[in-house]
């Protein structure tokens, strides 16, 4: 993992971040964060843990299904109307195999 970022979007052709941000509002549509990756093989495992106010709140995995994935990316999205993201401060850990490799924050307001 090259870089990791938070963002209100992403290019659907190639996974990069569009409009990277480290504050969110609490009615934004999604939440992204997004991975740049250098020559993952397939069967790579991507995961991260999320934590809120410094305390654990999910975690999640993907595993490398294509060669030449450059970009892969997590999301939150509000799926219902009048649901909000939960404010406060995020800090989002992510690993590779089993092994940390970056960590971002960002905030919801």
């Amino acid at each position: 993992i090259t870089q990791v970022v938070a963002a209100k979007g992403v290019d659907l052709k190639t996974g990069e971040a569009v409009n990277p941000v480290s504050r969110f509002s609490k009615i934004d549509t999604a939440i992204y964060v997004v991975l740049t990756l250098k020559n993952p093989k397939v069967g790579t495992k991507v995961e991260y843990v999320r934590y809120l106010n410094g305390k654990f709140l999910d975690h999640g995995n993907l595993t490398m299904s294509k060669a030449n994935t450059n970009n892969v990316s997590f999301n939150w999205t509000l799926k219902k109307p009048g649901l909000v993201h939960l404010a406060g401060n995020y800090r989002v850990k992510v690993y590779t195999n089993g092994v940390f490799e970056k960590e971002i924050n960002y905030i919801v307001q």
